[in-house]
């Protein structure tokens, strides 16, 4: 590679950018989650157009293959996103649970409510099996 990448490149940085803002507006990804994206959209267009930039940071990163500094940032990257994906996994995991357990409750209570009522206690069981 020279001192810009390939035009692929570009272009391929380019179209996701735009894919991720599309993604945006077609409200498919929410705005917390698309900044990331176009964070990492960016950085590529950066990298694509100045190698420059990545022949800076990679004795910083103790890196003394330069296009090895690529591949870091990148695992470094999918890392931070796996774990933001991980919360929120988690996340929804909780909630998943506490409304299944008010959906139990619920429906004992309607239950109970059902057995009050005169002749509403065979509809209860029909309902049921």
């Amino acid at each position: 590679m020279g001192k810009i990448a390939s035009p692929f490149v570009l272009v391929l940085a380019a179209a996701f950018l735009v894919l991720v803002i599309a993604l945006v507006r077609a409200r498919k990804l929410k705005e917390e989650y698309s900044v990331i994206w176009v964070v990492a959209a960016i950085l590529v267009l950066a990298v694509t157009l100045s190698w420059r930039l990545v022949e800076i940071v990679a004795p910083y990163l103790g890196v003394v293959y330069t296009p090895s500094a690529v591949f870091y940032l990148a695992i470094v990257f999918l890392m931070g996103v796996n774990l933001a994906l991980s919360v929120q996994i988690s996340r929804l995991e909780r909630d998943r649970i506490r409304t299944a357990q008010a959906v139990a409750l619920l429906e004992a209570e309607v239950r109970e409510l059902r057995g009050r009522i005169p002749g509403c206690a065979a509809d209860a069981t029909r309902e049921e099996a």
